[in-house]
């Protein structure tokens, strides 16, 4: 069950997640209806058409927002707020708000500087107001504008972070997740939009874990998972399904006992992109706020840079980076590289292709060769180098050959008989290619035809593009080699068919060129070195 269905007439197919909230015609779209030529609202590269409409629009639904608010209540309770079309559903939205408050409410029992709560309401029948809110105090400052700070400015704000970071370090959790309970603080699931599903029995969220392992597994499980229904990455959603099923099974790699992972972890502001830092005029920290997405994470990612001042890196100096580093309660895992090959199988490889170099120098170096590709080349040789043997046995055949009877002198007579082409491959080359494809083909279509479900419309994309609709998680244990070998079998597979394939068409071929002597006299065919009347071609 996806998060918002297509609100396109007659369409229940997923909305893509973001990319197909418009808040222009307000409506979700899925992957067929955001295309252009259908959606022919204008996109946010185009700002002159996309702002002043994107303004309009908002104008619009906050005037319906206030609408349906009971301002009365509102104005008792002091309480501001907004929503945008983009919001997530209402179940979604309470449970925000809930560890939201409940991560304040923790603040409060630290010395980081952040807003206090007075009181919430969740989105149900019971809230006078209408929606749901939290009533929280007015802070001082303003928000921090990284761009236009002096180089002093920028120290002076991230060594008061690095104080906030240091004072985090004094609560460790010993879950990833977010924090619930206003009363008993513990971590639960994850209160992040993008880290939720929504199922039949409703909505489904991820945590908490007790390992970085855990909760990656989760997180690009849920991604390919939203991938497949169309609701994120739209433009590149192959490309983006291999990078992640490529990350799935490098975690167990990247998390394994050499990486450390105490599984203890701190508090971290998400929407760190510099305004949610409050100021003075001297660029005193008054408060942080907008904890909204706010979750536990290890030392390395809760006590790292805020994305806003990463840019500024280089002009703030080393003097600041040491007191980051102090913050963090244990040193950055030692950064190594290695490469992952099977050395029996490369050595079979290296060895098979020195094999084919070896032999391929070995025919360019014997000038006189003469290969026995056609059937011209089989007569030349005959004809070059008689073979006493055969002499005037020109009506030889293979049944005398297997019988016994050459390399005499009795004489040979030519019955005309009827030849039908099914005959000309041999019986046992029959069943070889029959078996082939059967062992082969039919395994591959019924496969098929499971991976393709049902309820797709046209399942069978054009040349060159793939659309994954099911996926097959192998087992764990798997090791590199056997990885490795299996997903080469389709080329096995493949280069089995065309040598059983070819063999059976050869004969046809030999067949065919042989009959047309026949019909009268020919030039033979061979391969190279062609003399007198031969040629090299079949005309």
């Amino acid at each position: 069950m996806p998060m918002w269905t297509c609100d396109f007439a007659g369409c229940e197919k997923p909305a893509v997640r973001n990319l197909g909230d418009c808040i222009l015609c307000n409506r979700h779209l899925c992957s067929q209806h955001l295309q252009h030529g259908v959606h022919e609202c204008p996109k946010w590269e185009d700002a002159d058409r996309y702002d002043p409409a994107a303004r309009a629009v908002e104008t619009d639904e906050l005037t319906e927002l206030i609408k349906k608010i009971n301002t009365s209540a509102l104005a008792a309770r002091s309480v501001s707020m907004t929503e945008l079309n983009g919001s997530p559903p209402a179940v979604l939205r309470d449970y925000l708000i809930q560890s939201e408050v409940a991560t304040l409410k923790f603040l409060e029992r630290t010395n980081v500087p952040a807003p206090k709560v007075f009181d919430f309401v969740l989105e149900n029948a019971g809230n006078s107001v209408g929606v749901g809110y939290i009533l929280m105090e007015k802070l001082h400052g303003k928000s921090l504008r990284w761009s236009i700070a002096t180089q002093e400015q920028r120290i002076k704000v991230m060594e008061q972070l690095a104080d906030v970071f240091i004072e985090l370090t004094k609560y460790p959790f010993n879950h990833l997740g977010s924090l619930h309970c206003l009363d008993d603080f513990h971590v639960s699931a994850f209160a992040r939009e993008l880290l939720a599903d929504f199922v039949k029995s409703g909505m489904q969220t991820m945590g908490p874990f007790s390992s970085l392992e855990e909760y990656h597994k989760s997180e690009i499980r849920l991604i390919l998972n939203l991938i497949l229904r169309e609701e994120i990455y739209l433009q590149r959603a192959v490309n983006a399904y291999l990078i992640h099923r490529l990350l799935l099974d490098l975690v167990p790699i990247v998390f394994s006992k050499s990486v450390q992972d105490d599984q203890r972890y701190y508090l971290k502001h998400v929407d760190d992109k510099g305004d949610h830092i409050m100021v003075d005029e001297d660029f005193n920290i008054t408060g942080i706020i907008d904890w909204e997405w706010a979750h536990t994470a290890p030392p390395t990612q809760a006590f790292n840079y805020p994305l806003a001042s990463c840019r500024l890196l280089n002009s703030i100096g080393p003097q600041t980076a040491h007191l980051f580093n102090a913050a963090s309660a244990r040193p950055s895992a030692p950064q190594s590289c290695s490469v992952n090959l099977s050395g029996s199988i490369l050595g079979v490889a290296v060895l098979l292709n020195l094999a084919s170099v070896i032999s391929m120098a070995i025919i360019l170096a014997r000038s006189t060769f003469e290969p026995l590709v056609t059937l011209g080349d089989s007569i030349r040789s005959f004809l070059r180098n008689p073979d006493p043997t055969t002499a005037d046995m020109c009506l030889l055949t293979k049944t005398d050959v297997k019988q016994g009877r050459w390399g005499s002198s009795e004489a040979q007579f030519f019955v005309p008989a009827n030849h039908f082409w099914a005959q000309t491959p041999s019986p046992p080359r029959w069943m070889l290619t029959a078996f082939a494809w059967l062992a082969i083909g039919a395994p591959t279509a019924v496969a098929v035809a499971f991976l393709v479900p049902k309820v797709i419309e046209n399942p069978f994309t054009p040349f060159g593009v793939a659309v994954p609709h099911l996926t097959y998680l192998l087992p764990s244990p798997v090791q590199a080699a056997q990885m490795a070998l299996f997903a080469a079998l389709p080329q096995l597979f493949l280069a089995m068919l065309y040598f059983v394939t070819n063999s059976h068409l050869t004969t046809y071929f030999l067949s065919h060129e042989l009959s047309l002597f026949a019909l009268g006299p020919r030039p033979l065919r061979v391969s190279s070195n062609a003399a007198g009347g031969q040629n090299t071609s079949l005309t």
